[in-house]
């Protein structure tokens, strides 16, 4: 199998000799190699032997440089003279019957000139067009070839947004390339792109005339593109221009243009002359592939964000981008708004036509009909922000989804008795309902455009719906959308608190380890001072900002996508403490899924989805399932942990343990800059040396322990020290050490320790320990731990519990621990960050007899027996991996976790959420015994007194 690497250093040298000297035999050869082709096809197909080479005979020597080649089950080539001919020719192949024969199985057509290529996906049936020179970096297109490299399985929905995607990403890749603009000065060239794209939207959607824009452009740009940026000017000008004033037009512009309809509403208005970049023949064909996309089913809703995404090199993804799917945004929209809405919408539908009834709004009996009609202006009166919108994703769909309801609304009003002149002066839900704050002003923009394009696509629906027509020209309305930073903006200058209905979006993500210095300025900001943000997500100063603009509409109802770790360990203190005080209850919750998008190999982020208000309404815990189902359980309270429970229960620090018996430590912190602790080869080197030995001793961490990596350590005590300080082996290192420390900034440790050179920090060495990893992958059902003696030095990315015994292992490493784990502890990226504060130190451990203190020590000892025993050669990752995971040693901790479950209670736990909620239960019973403990003692000390 050939690595991509390897793919791309082959074409690469490939279009330098090409550049060189053009040999279509030598390009052909070269290329089918490259992708895994057999030398005896490649051969055969340039002999003409018509069992490898099934191309056409005919051969027009105007237009070819040679009879064409095809390799069955690969691809069929056509090499032409000249650049102008390539694309026109590429059409012709497509029309060959030895193209179109089943027999071929051909999955590319190439049309080829020494400049230029452009290239038929047959699976994909498209086009795609390009410079020679850019083969390298369209390499991906052709790696099912190979056979080794399988296609992605575009959702069937977003195929027509993922090739328009690709498709104008690299038409500006291209005209950025090619107008030698630099990164920081590409503003101009998006506004263009921006246009371009309504246009090709406009031709396909009856904006404008069908096929119109690309013919122009077809017609009027001569093949080498030299006279594009005329055409684009021109064109700008007249859709800028209303009809009755085109007079001036008339003697400077090609007809063709002038019947261009008037767009208005600021798209195409420019002070002073528009910019358009100079094109190109590789940039002209690429516009013309673009244009014979089917723009028509192409969803606004999405198309936005997948461009926007594709714009940034660093995280385009081949085939795909990043968006948010409409699956995930109406995971948002209904149940903050439309399920609500449509179960209005439907009581009303079913009343009988007499029927009278109070009206919800303002509270006036009235008839079906005029209900129906003050529900329809109910959905025209609400406005909704979004206050991270990007490319408006979330305003499109749900306004979307309201016009679809409207349309519902309007067929019950209007029935056979009750007729309407025209469609579009009964439509009342508008864009201009619709606000979003943006940081970066090229999402806004296109969030302007997605909006007015969504809107004439309702407008078709409506029209069809009714059989009206509904002009979209010249736009009117349009969503508000600010560009601004929405943590430093006050949200009620862009739409104020007393006028918005709902709150929605996606906040971006990033945890503290990847915000800027700029962004934890803006976070410190958002929270009151008294709030530590060290360990929040970003995207938490969202739910603070909303809250506080609520306060001065307390009908506000908001709804934010957010990352499930807002919801889990020290963040719950945080966020949920401040947003709990302030009076927010959560009325809904999407519990844990995968984040979704168009990405062919994007990483999957874990979320939830949060509705919250001051207002409360029936609580609604959600969770999606197999086969799209998603399951709704009304509950009397959510928790901050998403926990049906009665009361909001919030884990805190706890500096010493509320129920454990023995002190978990962190391992031993060196310092040291490394010289303390030594590789393999140097431990054993002085574990050689019998005057060194005494003094190395295993060094154990998180990775050292799950993953079985040896290391070694010095580890020395100041009533040895006439012994090794002697050794200059170790005294290089003490040496090392102490330069390193004098060398630190004096508040720190290693500082501190500066005339202590030999030794860790803390010095632990019990005679036996338990190790518990401080890090482990959230993929793992039990974080793996180890029993230690003293020959291992435990490092401080671990914990250790000395002088634990198999009975604490095993209720350590139980599943009822670990469930524990999951809710209190940290994350670092994906993976659980143990607590000694809010994990060890909350948990509460049961109250056993001696009898049921060994039956759970047996138990352990079967786990610790299977590992050392049958696996004693397996590290702890390969045995805690859940898909590799031995079946004994899986029947085992099954055997122990029962146990241990049951000195808690007889009945069996029925999942997670409800062992943790026992543990909760328990957890709130400690904490209340602990507070009258201590005010217990504050009396009994003042009597004292």
């Amino acid at each position: 199998m050939k690595s991509e690497g390897s793919i791309i250093k082959s074409l690469s040298e490939l279009v330098e000799q090409m550049q060189q000297h053009w040999d279509c035999d030598k390009f052909f050869s070269s290329f089918m190699k490259t992708f895994g082709t057999a030398s005896s096809s490649i051969k055969g197909a340039l002999s003409n032997d018509r069992a490898k080479n099934v191309a056409s005979q005919e051969f027009d020597e105007q237009v070819m440089l040679r009879p064409d080649l095809a390799i069955p089950n690969r691809v069929y080539f056509r090499f032409v003279k000249n650049d102008e001919q390539v694309r026109d020719q590429l059409q012709v192949v497509l029309q060959l019957p030895e193209f179109q024969s089943p027999k071929s199985k051909l999955q590319f057509a190439v049309c080829c000139s020494p400049n230029l290529m452009s290239v038929y996906d047959v699976y994909e049936d498209d086009v795609e067009s390009f410079a020679v020179e850019q083969l390298p970096s369209r390499y991906s297109m052709f790696l099912p070839l190979t056979g080794d490299y399988k296609r992605f399985q575009q959702p069937f929905e977003t195929q027509a947004d993922v090739k328009a995607c690709r498709k104008l990403t690299c038409l500006l890749d291209d005209l950025i390339k090619c107008n030698g603009i630099d990164g920081d000065h590409t503003h101009e060239m998006y506004g263009f792109i921006r246009r371009v794209l309504f246009c090709l939207f406009a031709e396909d959607t009856d904006i404008f005339a069908h096929n119109q824009f690309s013919k122009a452009f077809d017609e009027l740009v001569d093949n080498s593109g030299t006279n594009a940026q005329q055409f684009f000017t021109d064109l700008f000008k007249v859709l800028n221009c209303p009809e009755e004033q085109r007079a001036t037009l008339a003697n400077t512009m090609a007809q063709e243009l002038l019947e261009f309809p008037y767009v208005n509403g600021g798209l195409f208005h420019e002070d002073g002359e528009p910019f358009v970049p100079q094109f190109n023949l590789s940039t002209r064909m690429q516009l013309c592939d673009c244009g014979s996309l089917k723009w028509n089913e192409i969803s606004p809703a999405i198309f936005g964000a997948m461009f926007q995404n594709a714009l940034d090199p660093q995280i385009r993804r081949e085939m795909g981008a990043h968006y948010t799917s409409e699956e995930n945004i109406l995971k948002v929209i209904n149940p903050l708004f439309m399920d609500d809405l449509r179960a209005e919408f439907e009581k009303l539908k079913n009343m009988e036509p007499e029927a009278r009834a109070k009206d919800s709004v303002d509270g006036v009996v009235k008839n079906r009909r005029d209900l129906l009609i003050s529900f329809q202006e109910k959905l025209a009166s609400l406005k909704f922000l979004d206050p991270a919108c990007g490319c408006g994703n979330f305003l499109i769909i749900a306004y979307r989804e309201l016009r679809r309801l409207e349309n519902h609304v309007i067929a019950e009003i209007f029935d056979d008795n009750n007729r309407f002149l025209q469609v579009g002066d009964v439509i009342k839900v508008s864009v201009d309902q619709f606000y979003g704050i943006e940081i970066e002003d090229w999402p806004a923009e296109i969030a302007h455009l997605s909006m007015w394009l969504m809107m004439h696509v309702m407008n078709q629906e409506t029209a069809d719906k009714f059989g009206m027509n509904i002009p979209t020209l010249p736009l009117k309305t349009t969503a508000t959308i600010v560009c601004a930073n929405a943590l430093t903006t006050d949200w009620s200058t862009v739409l104020p608190a007393s006028e918005c209905s709902y709150i929605l979006g996606n906040p971006p993500f990033a945890g503290n380890n990847t915000t800027t210095k700029e962004q934890k300025e803006w976070l410190k900001n958002v929270f009151p001072p008294k709030y530590s943000v060290s360990t929040v997500d970003f995207c938490s100063a969202w739910f603070v900002k909303a809250a506080a603009y609520m306060q001065n509409n307390k009908a506000v109802q908001a709804a934010f996508v957010a990352t499930n770790s807002i919801c889990q360990g020290s963040q719950v203190g945080v966020l949920w403490s401040l947003l709990l005080e302030k009076g927010i209850v959560i009325n809904f919750a999407y519990k844990s899924f995968v984040w979704e998008n168009a990405a062919n190999n994007a990483a999957a982020v874990i979320c939830i989805i949060v509705g919250f208000a001051y207002k409360a309404r029936a609580k609604r815990l959600l969770c999606h399932t197999e086969g799209d189902k998603t399951v709704v359980v009304t509950v009397d309270n959510i928790s901050p942990y998403f926990l049906p429970m009665r009361n909001n229960t919030i884990v805190r620090e706890q500096s010493k343990a509320l129920s454990a018996q023995v002190n978990l430590c962190y391992g031993n912190k060196a310092a040291d800059g490394g010289n303390l602790i030594l590789s393999a080869e140097e431990g054993q080197d002085l574990l050689r040396n019998l005057a060194t030995a005494p003094f190395v001793k295993r060094f154990m961490g998180s990775s050292e322990l799950i993953n079985d990596v040896c290391r070694y350590c010095l580890f020395l005590k100041d009533e040895d020290r006439e012994v090794w300080s002697l050794e200059l082996a170790i005294m290089q290192h003490v040496e090392a050490t102490k330069s390193f420390r004098e060398q630190q900034v004096k508040t720190g440790d290693a500082y501190k320790l500066r005339d202590r050179p030999w030794s860790f920090r803390d010095q632990l060495n019990p005679t036996e320990a338990l190790v518990i990893p401080r890090a482990s992958s959230e993929r793992r059902t039990y974080v793996p731990m180890k029993v230690v003696d003293e020959s291992v030095i435990v490092s401080d990315s671990a914990f250790m519990l000395p002088n634990a015994t198999h009975y604490d292992f095993g209720i350590l490493t139980s599943r009822i621990h670990m469930s524990w784990m999951r809710l209190t502890s940290g994350r670092i990226k994906e993976d659980y960050r143990y607590s000694k504060k809010l994990t060890f130190n909350t948990f509460i451990w049961p109250e056993v007899t001696d009898e049921q203190r060994g039956h759970i020590t047996k138990l352990a000892e079967e786990v610790l027996a299977i590992r050392g025993g049958t696996y004693f050669d397996k590290t702890l990752a390969e045995l805690y991996d859940p898909d590799k995971m031995p079946d004994d040693l899986r029947v085992a901790h099954a055997a122990l976790d029962e146990a241990v479950e049951r000195l808690y209670r007889e009945k069996p736990f029925r999942d997670d959420e409800e062992r943790v909620s026992f543990m909760l239960e328990l957890y709130t019973q400690a904490v209340a015994q602990q507070q009258v403990q201590a005010k217990a003692k504050v009396q009994a000390k003042a009597k004292k007194k």
